[in-house]
């Protein structure tokens, strides 16, 4: 297998795909069940997106060569933000060339009209990059604790300060933030949210449309980011709210003037996924039945993990060895289940196991069947 272990100090180990990833993938010149990736809704390899992308690379070239506020913007930039903040139903939507980095894009917007960033334990390392690159005051709460967010507020902004609360939509783990409790409490200071919902957008709510739509949260005072490399399988990041975001971000965010956009053929193959997203539903029926599948399933083996409804489980059977042990039983039998070690996480390190709506369910419970031999046996 072509597999660089994790190395002494907690790196994750690297499998090489040499395969599109789908429900299989070749590694190692051998076709393995692949249980990885966040390719919830098959995407990125979906074939109306690919001829998307294939005849915009024609039209438009590798690159617009320029920033959004000189050369770089075209059209299907523009129409990408519609479609975006349709599909999403807010009031604007602006896209970067990184999801990792929107969040910095966002808040250097707006640290003019906030004042401190309280900040979820268990956030992302991209949403504690962005608070850290804002140069906001920051302060973190417990991780997905209301009461300790409450408390931090009344600490900090009894003087009047601003608050921004800052926090994943959904968390790694697969959990879902209490954002309607983050956000009440933030309102009671004249603050806001800026929620991650990388992991939320396509999947969770009837239409697809994230976190605030599956728990009935309204968006007002919410701020939304996102990826397109997710659920709609492409490339780049967005960032999602009210009049006048666009134009804060369009002339003070720093990350976000001084980067080369997304590419206009990228572009153009997110506005075909996000409109294959929004008029198939059994997409997502297809994936949460793929999810209750695998999460009773590794119920009844006795693996714990940290329950939601995203097609997300998260499980640390054992210490290192025995999780090292586990992971290359697994390879063995051409099941990829991931084995990382993330920053913030368990030093032991985690298994990330994630199901798609391109799964079968043969293929989900040939992979049920591995893990129940091979826990119950060690």
């Amino acid at each position: 297998m072509a597999v660089v272990p994790a190395g002494k100090g907690g790196e994750m180990s690297h499998i090489v795909l040499e395969s599109a990833a789908k429900s299989t993938v070749e590694v190692d010149g051998r076709s393995v069940l692949y249980f990885g990736g966040t390719n919830y809704l098959g995407m990125s390899y979906n074939s109306e997106v690919i001829l998307a992308t294939q005849e915009g690379l024609i039209r438009w070239g590798l690159s617009s060569a320029g920033s959004r506020e000189t050369t770089g913007s075209a059209a299907p930039h523009f129409e990408l933000e519609k479609a975006l903040a349709g599909f999403l139903e807010r009031e604007e939507a602006v896209s970067y060339c990184s999801g990792y980095s929107v969040n910095l894009v966002l808040l250097q917007a707006l640290r003019e009209s906030y004042d401190i960033c309280l900040v979820d334990s268990g956030a992302h390392c991209s949403v504690r990059d962005a608070v850290a690159g804002s140069e906001m005051e920051a302060v973190t709460f417990k991780h997905g604790d209301a009461s300790d967010l409450g408390a931090k507020l009344r600490e900090h902004c009894a003087s009047g300060k601003k608050p921004m609360v800052c926090t994943d939509g959904v968390f790694s783990s697969g959990a879902v933030a209490p954002i309607g409790d983050y956000k009440d409490a933030a309102m009671k200071y004249g603050g806001a949210v800026m929620m991650d919902d990388a992991h939320g957008i396509g999947v969770l709510g009837e239409g697809g449309k994230g976190t605030l739509e599956h728990l009935g949260v309204a968006a007002e005072g919410v701020y939304q980011t996102g990826t397109l490399s997710k659920a709609f399988g492409c490339f780049g990041g967005f960032a999602a709210g009210e009049v006048p975001m666009s134009r804060l971000i369009r002339e003070s965010s720093p990350a976000y003037i001084g980067a080369t956009p997304l590419p206009p053929a990228l572009a153009g193959a997110a506005i075909v996924s996000i409109d294959i997203v929004r008029r198939t539903p059994q997409l997502r029926q297809t994936l949460r039945r793929n999810a209750n599948r695998l999460k009773a399933g590794l119920r009844t083996i006795g693996i714990e993990f940290e329950d939601g409804p995203t097609p997300i489980a998260v499980f640390m059977p054992g210490d290192r060895r025995y999780n090292e042990r586990i992971h290359r039983r697994l390879l063995e039998r051409d099941i990829l289940i991931p084995y990382n070690f993330y920053p913030g996480g368990p030093a032991d390190g985690f298994f990330r196991m994630v199901v798609t709506a391109g799964h079968t369910v043969k293929q989900i419970d040939r992979a049920l069947e591995g893990l129940m031999d091979l826990v119950s046996g060690d």
